[in-house]
């Protein structure tokens, strides 16, 4: 399905959010959302937030900066309760992955593969 505009994309990704309230990933190409399933390059790593949801509020961080094709991740922080909506990076390499996370300031990366997250 594709959309026309950035306001139909952040408002799909943020609709997700209210779907898959654990987390997600996603492909962005040319305006088209699909589900990321690569397994080749299982390890994401998160660098910047676009948008967060809160229970009072939505704040658009770094929208301006969506490219029109990317890796997208959404995952609750449990700690706080606001859901981060973020650009993502793949990797085949873990521990390459792991070295971009920490370059970034990340608590963790996400394996794809296995489902699990991983604690940098």
């Amino acid at each position: 399905m594709g959309y026309n505009t950035m306001n139909d994309i952040i408002n799909k990704l943020i609709s997700l959010s209210k779907i898959f309230k654990d987390g997600y990933t996603v492909e962005l190409n040319n305006g088209t959302i699909n589900q990321y399933s690569s397994t080749d390059k299982p390890y994401i790593v998160s660098y910047l937030t676009l948008i967060e949801v809160r229970q009072d509020k939505t704040l658009y961080n770094n929208i301006q900066r969506i490219p029109n094709n990317c890796i997208i991740g959404a995952w609750l922080d449990t700690d706080t309760n606001i859901y981060y909506i973020e650009l993502n990076k793949v990797f085949k390499s873990k521990r390459y992955a792991l070295k971009i996370a920490k370059k970034f300031s990340q608590k963790a990366i996400y394996d794809n593969k296995h489902g699990v997250v991983i604690w940098t």
